[in-house]
């Protein structure tokens, strides 16, 4: 539980927390914000939606002072700053908890706070234990059951979650901001953090929260903003005057041509097997369970999915597959060769690819263009690669494949950071989709992506799955893995404690996943 212990300042109910007025933001030729006014009133949950690459999070930093306006005007608690930078933000009472979290992965809770205190002696030698209680008497106020001892990058990411949002409540924070909280969250997660802004919010705090999810919307928000190709489509609107399907309307604009999701039709799975996993265990790493003698299988024309609590032995699954990780005992074989310890790379020459769980950090390099990044594939699996390979050609083909996958992008050249987390996502597949495919491992793909770039991804797994690829599907959204799998598999602590076949009931795969079947 989250605790809002300082109270907001004198702006009562009723008034204008943060309000914007034409507000603009051009990058190059490029207008990510195209005259943005909306106003987000003190004490309401205020939900900002749009598809990826509609300027969400865009202006989330210009509230932030992360990213300057080229135009417009930005009002805070009745004030007009001529200016606005992160600290004029801060002093403000405004705080923004990112999708990218800032606590230094290395150092311990209560290292980490004091690393972000504002005052100098924070630099000041100190005494473990005498730190340890200070922190662990703060954290008790904001009603955190967090150990100051425990490492960061050793905890789940809901609860480095609630530590950032301790982290800006501490610096009596009036407005909150949240970009994307959900896209890393299981379900459960998800609803013990709209619990938490709840509270926030009976205390008078104003939340700004950044989602992608239509039903999480109509869930947690006072109010809905709809963003479109950086435009304002519907400006602090009551949540109450819409339903899901005319949400997802207004989200993606009634003339848009979007995937529709339909009842996927279930060819029959060959009886022969791409991938087997016999008795397969790994190392435990940080906080994620091990695989503990694991039994496996999937045929060509099937989509496994792979259910349970985050944690539980997903990422030791998907990496010891891929070789990042080595098995410590029992056997991988890919169709009939035993890979259990060749390269990465052989790996992929026999045709398993993989959308990771990370995107940012592992699907991409943020500091290469975009040519250099999707070019990246067709080199590491063509066997030629010793051979000089244009990059004429490569810029061609490139171009080719973004296209045909609609990645958003002003030019080839440009840097794979200045995407929006769905563009990235689609650059990714279009990677990994060549035609040597077998087997796709594909980890949490439609995290944080909207409606949709879901639907196009749901439809891609079904159409690799039809043309008699093998597709093992993790994630944390079990309604996607119903509506996928042909069979679901849950682990919990690296075993298999359930296996199912559809028409899938959510009470049992539920006990299963937290051990009360």
């Amino acid at each position: 539980m989250i605790n809002a212990v300082q109270t907001p300042g004198a702006i009562g109910p009723g008034s204008l927390a943060v309000s914007t007025e034409n507000l603009g933001v051009d990058f190059g030729n490029f207008k990510a914000l195209k005259n943005v006014s909306v106003g987000f009133e003190v004490g309401k949950i205020h939900a900002v939606v749009g598809q990826n690459g509609a300027g969400k999070t865009t202006f989330s930093k210009v509230l932030m002072g992360l990213v300057k306006a080229s135009h417009g005007s930005l009002t805070v608690n009745g004030l007009h700053p001529d200016s606005w930078s992160v600290r004029q933000a801060r002093l403000a009472g405004l705080d923004m908890v990112h999708q990218i979290f800032t606590m230094p992965p290395n150092a311990t809770v209560a290292e980490a706070f004091e690393f972000f205190q504002s005052d100098t002696s924070s630099l000041l030698p100190y005494r473990k234990s005498i730190l340890n209680l200070k922190w662990q008497r703060i954290l008790a106020e904001f009603e955190v059951n967090i150990s100051p001892e425990a490492l960061i990058n050793s905890l789940s990411i809901e609860a480095v979650q609630s530590l950032e949002i301790v982290r800006a409540l501490m610096a009596k924070t009036q407005v909150l901001i949240l970009d994307e909280p959900t896209a890393a969250l299981a379900p459960p997660e998800s609803k013990r953090l709209f619990e938490n802004l709840r509270r926030l919010k009976e205390k008078g705090i104003t939340i700004i929260i950044v989602l992608h999810k239509v039903v999480e919307v109509l869930e947690i928000a006072d109010t809905v903003t709809v963003l479109r190709d950086g435009e304002c489509i519907k400006s602090a609107v009551k949540v109450d005057d819409f339903d899901a399907e005319s949400l997802t309307n207004e989200i993606i604009g009634l003339t848009a041509v979007v995937p529709q999701k339909t009842e996927l039709v279930r060819m029959d799975a060959s009886s022969e097997v791409v991938l087997t996993l016999v008795a397969l265990s790994t190392k435990q790493h940080a906080s994620e369970s091990a695989l503990a003698s694991l039994d496996l299988t999937v045929r060509p024309g099937e989509i496994v999915g792979i259910a349970g609590v985050e944690g539980n032995g997903q990422r030791a699954l998907v990496e010891v597959i891929m070789g990042l990780v080595k098995a410590t005992s029992g056997d991988i074989f890919f169709e009939n060769s035993r890979i259990t310890n060749v390269s990465v790379r052989a790996r992929r020459m026999k045709g398993i690819r993989v959308i990771p769980f990370d995107r940012l950090t592992e699907g991409v390099s943020t500091t290469k263009t975009l040519w250099e990044n999707t070019a990246a594939g067709s080199l590491i699996n063509d066997k030629r690669r010793f051979l000089f390979v244009s990059p004429k050609e490569l810029r061609k083909n490139s171009e080719k494949v973004l296209k045909h996958w609609q990645v958003k992008y002003q030019s080839l050249d440009q840097y794979v950071s200045e995407l929006s987390g769905g563009n990235v996502q689609r650059l990714i597949f279009s990677r990994e989709l060549d035609s040597g495919l077998k087997l796709l491992i594909a980890a949490q793909p439609t995290r944080g992506l909207d409606v949709g770039a879901t639907a196009f991804v749901h439809e891609t797994l079904d159409a690799l799955r039809n043309s008699g690829a093998g597709v093992l599907l993790v994630s944390a959204d079990l309604e996607e893995l119903f509506a996928l799998s042909d069979r679901l598999i849950v682990l919990q602590r690296g075993c298999i404690s359930g296996s199912f076949t559809g028409p899938y009931d959510r009470s049992l795969v539920g006990n299963a996943m937290v051990g009360t079947q």
